[in-house]
């Protein structure tokens, strides 16, 4: 009964980590670019250039974080440290109204922010013993997403630099709660070692289904982009009344398919499940284009609520293949590295292709062909689909165990 009480302790200890890392990046994650559109008079090519500092800070960064973690540094104290610094430069870049300014500080904020994403995953495996453990902590993320959209949308603060102070004041509460977690000390086994891929994890990440997990996922960033990236813009100009509130349908559904991730793992197993979520992202998108007009309705709904089995089922496994094919020593490393692929090289190939489809399909009047857009982030998760039942295995001993 103690070590119940204990666990039970660490895990409340863990949502609530976790809820505020999200928190922290839905409050100004959504609303920046209208902020600089509509209130500091930016143009699009800026909010484009603004967006893409979370792929280059999460190519750069995360990785590097990590294997300090698993090196050098206790993980609570990495987490109070980045943080801490990244709540003031997100104080100080909410007075910036040029884009000069601004941008410099994002990148610098992102390199600080997109680290702890592996960390918060790495600190949270350590002490979950199992998926269905993980996705209950890890929903408090979406909870967290969802929770602080609402406040900033309720309190109409879209215009205005507030919730870069709201994500500024998140952030140094999340420092100092970061010092209160469990004690996480690097593993001693890898403190001799100065290089930043081992020949371990060099043999982890070199597995036939450990490669194709990676093209797959990186694949899967592209119509990842689309949906981030067009959606509301999409569904705003086909007549969709209250876009948000149908975007907030595919966040409910993530929250639910996040629970239902441990049963679908069970009864389905790892390869069907990550087989199921690369095909939603084909089939959202098919719906897309069905209706690129507007004018049903009923696909986009479809579309917008397979988010969850969509997102759960691909990116969120990938994290949980990933911390049970590599040993605990290196879990912070294996997490910041796929990070890098998805948030990083992933997102960067993806937004720079979603943005050419879109402005190719652009007419003179201004129109864009949604109907004609759609299809390539469909096919493009079709040909992901395709590679992973083709080339995708379970590994039974010395790595993922099958659920």
């Amino acid at each position: 009964m103690i070590w119940r009480s204990k666990l039970n302790k660490i895990n409340l200890c863990l949502s609530i980590l976790m809820f505020m890392q999200f928190v922290i990046w839905g409050a100004w994650f959504v609303t920046l670019g209208n902020y600089m559109l509509n209130s500091l008079n930016m143009n699009g090519h800026h909010v484009g250039l603004a967006y893409g500092t979370t792929a280059i800070a999460a190519i750069i960064t995360p990785f590097l974080a990590g294997r300090l973690a698993d090196q050098w540094f206790s993980i609570e104290k990495m987490l109070f440290a980045l943080h801490l610094s990244g709540g003031i430069i997100m104080y100080i870049l909410s007075f910036a109204t040029e884009f000069k300014i601004l941008y410099p500080l994002l990148l610098l904020y992102t390199f600080l922010y997109l680290p702890t994403f592996a960390l918060t995953n790495s600190i949270t495996f350590r002490y979950t013993n199992n998926t269905k453990d993980f996705t209950r902590i890890r929903v408090w993320g979406a909870i967290g997403w969802i929770f602080i959209g609402f406040v900033v949308g309720g309190l109409e603060l879209e215009y205005t630099k507030t919730p870069m102070q709201i994500s500024a004041g998140a952030s140094l509460l999340q420092a100092f709660y970061c010092l209160t977690l469990p004690h996480t000390a690097p593993d001693g086994s890898t403190t001799g070692q100065r290089t930043i891929l081992s020949p371990e994890l060099l043999k982890i990440l070199g597995r036939p289904s450990f490669i194709t997990l990676i093209i797959g996922l990186t694949l899967t960033c592209i119509p990842s982009a689309f949906y981030y990236s067009f959606t509301n813009a999409f569904l705003n100009e086909v007549g969709i009344g209250n876009a948000a509130g149908l975007m907030s349908f595919g966040q409910i559904s993530e929250v639910i398919f996040m629970l239902l991730l441990p049963l679908f793992l069970l009864k389905f197993g790892i390869r069907n499940v990550l087989l199921l979520g690369t095909l939603c992202w084909s089939v959202r998108y098919a719906l897309f284009a069905l209706d690129g007009q507007g004018q049903m309705a009923y696909p986009l709904y479809g579309g917008v609520l397979l988010h969850g089995i969509a997102f759960n089922f691909t990116f969120l496994l990938g994290q949980i293949y990933t911390d049970r094919c590599v040993p605990a020593h290196l879990r912070s490393t294996a997490q910041g590295f796929i990070t890098l692929v998805t948030l990083g090289f992933g997102v960067l190939l993806g937004s720079v292709i979603a943005g050419f489809v879109v402005n190719h399909h652009l007419s003179e009047e201004g129109l864009r062909d949604w109907e004609t857009i759609w299809w390539y982030p469909s096919a493009v998760g079709m040909f992901a689909f395709l590679l992973l039942f083709i080339f995708f295995k379970e590994e039974e001993k010395g790595g993922l165990l099958s659920s």
